[in-house]
């Protein structure tokens, strides 16, 4: 069965098939619109256990995932924490998404396929590999699977994975990749729209350069996950911080 009707239109069946696997249990329906829920995902950028571990434990009880951000100091210049068994002490309560700044994302992903809190892996297109191979690993694995977009690829770079019923969402980076706190680069943000248009119900996640002063924006052009790390942890004190997000989030999910 095609992802598209005679017509050029979405298939629903194949949606459905990929809808079912990314979904999972654990997530309902959002009652209060009809637009997809907002969802604030703070990203840990760690080079040990116990910063890594203390920044998750900040985050649970707050939101239901946080991404990990692996580098391996060759896709990027910089190299961070990912050791996998020492992240199953984490929160059960806690979700973890692995964005993979490495040059071979399957090896990292299968080092963490027993951790049971590992539910949703994104790589770079940018990187070398068999992505359709990737992805047929996570729908095996019941894996959610995602690409990123570093600030000078075109959105076109992921249309052949769009419709693989693995593939959860497009993660749209407004910074170069290696380092939290830089400036949102500002033309990265039409990538949002264009995306839409590939896809409509596609949840797209941005990560980079986002704050209070920004994330309105950045929701009523599409985006639907946020991906903040310094925005978070390096303010005095991040449970709140993650509160006004949340906060922020959820003003906007009514207005939209």
């Amino acid at each position: 069965m095609g992802n598209k009707t005679s017509s050029g239109q979405e298939n629903p069946a194949y949606m459905d098939k990929g809808e079912a696997l990314f979904r999972g249990k654990t997530q309902k329906k959002d009652s209060r619109s009809r637009h997809m829920k907002l969802e604030l995902i703070p990203a840990i950028l760690s080079h040990d256990a116990d910063d890594a571990q203390q920044k998750a434990e900040l985050c649970a009880g707050h939101v239901s995932t946080v991404q990990l951000d692996v580098m391996d100091g060759s896709f990027v210049k910089n190299t961070t924490w990912h050791n996998a068994t020492q992240a199953k002490r984490w929160s059960k309560r806690l979700r973890i998404e692995l964005h993979l700044m490495v040059q071979d994302p399957l090896k990292v992903m299968k080092s963490w396929k027993h951790i049971p809190q590992f539910t949703r892996a994104v790589w770079h297109v940018e990187a070398n590999v068999d992505s359709t191979k990737i992805l047929d690993w996570c729908a095996q694995h019941k894996i959610q699977g995602g690409l990123a977009l570093k600030p000078e690829t075109p959105v076109e770079a992921i249309t052949p994975y769009l419709y693989h019923p693995a593939f959860s969402r497009a993660l749209i980076l407004g910074v170069h990749p290696g380092q939290s706190g830089q400036k949102l680069i500002p033309s990265t943000k039409k990538k949002v729209s264009q995306l839409r248009a590939l896809r409509p119900k596609l949840p797209i996640a941005f990560d980079g350069g986002i704050s209070l002063r920004n994330i309105d924006s950045l929701a009523k052009n599409g985006v639907t996950a946020f991906c903040i790390a310094s925005a978070i942890f390096k303010t005095k004190d991040p449970k709140i911080t993650i509160q006004h997000f949340l906060d922020k989030l959820d003003r906007i999910g009514h207005v939209l």
